[in-house]
C-alpha cells in the first residue's frame, strides 16, 4: 500500500515538472522578458511591419519582436500600401486563412507554413519569388492573386 502512495506520489510530481517546464523557443535570439520568461517570440525585422501590428493590436513596443501567443489565430491581415519591405514572421500567423499585402515594397515571401490560406493578395509588390508549400503548389486556390509575372515555387533564393 505505501509502495502505491510513493509510486502515485512520484508520478504526480513528474506530471508537476514536466507541465511547468519552459516552453520550448522557437527562435534562438527571442529577447528575454521580465513579465513573462515563458513567452516565446518571433522576430519581426521590418519596423514598419511591426508597428502596423501595434497598431492593429498584436503588439505593444516597437522592439524587432512580438509574442506568437498575439498573432497565431489571428484569421485575417490586411497591410495594403503600408510600405513594407520585410515581413518575415508571417509563417508564424499560423491561423491565418485571408491576407492582403497589395503595393508594398516586398521582393519575397514565404506563405508555406500558412497552411488554412484561402485569400492572398499579393498584387503590386516587386516579387522575385513566392515561397510555397508542395501542397499549396499543386493546387494554388481560385483566391490568390499575384502580378503575372510572379511565381509560386517551393524554394526562393
Amino acid at each position: 500500500m505505501m509502495k502505491n502512495i510513493l509510486l502515485l506520489c512520484l508520478f504526480a510530481l513528474a506530471i508537476c515538472i514536466v507541465s511547468c517546464a519552459k516552453k520550448e523557443s522557437r527562435n534562438s535570439s527571442d529577447p528575454p522578458t521580465d513579465d513573462n520568461p515563458y513567452l516565446v517570440f518571433t522576430e519581426i525585422p521590418d519596423p514598419v511591419f511591426e508597428q502596423a501590428l501595434i497598431d492593429l493590436g498584436f503588439d505593444d513596443e516597437l522592439n524587432g519582436f512580438i509574442p506568437i501567443e498575439n498573432i497565431e489565430n489571428v484569421t485575417e491581415l490586411v497591410l495594403n500600401d503600408m510600405g513594407l519591405t520585410d515581413v518575415t514572421g508571417i509563417s508564424e500567423f499560423t491561423g491565418l486563412r485571408n491576407l492582403s499585402l497589395n503595393n508594398n515594397y516586398l521582393t519575397f515571401i514565404n506563405i508555406s507554413e500558412n497552411f488554412d490560406l484561402r485569400v492572398v493578395h499579393l498584387v503590386g509588390n516587386p516579387f522575385s519569388c513566392i515561397g510555397v508549400n508542395s501542397t499549396q503548389l499543386s493546387n494554388i486556390p481560385v483566391g490568390w492573386q499575384k502580378d503575372e509575372d510572379v511565381s509560386y515555387a517551393l524554394d526562393c533564393y
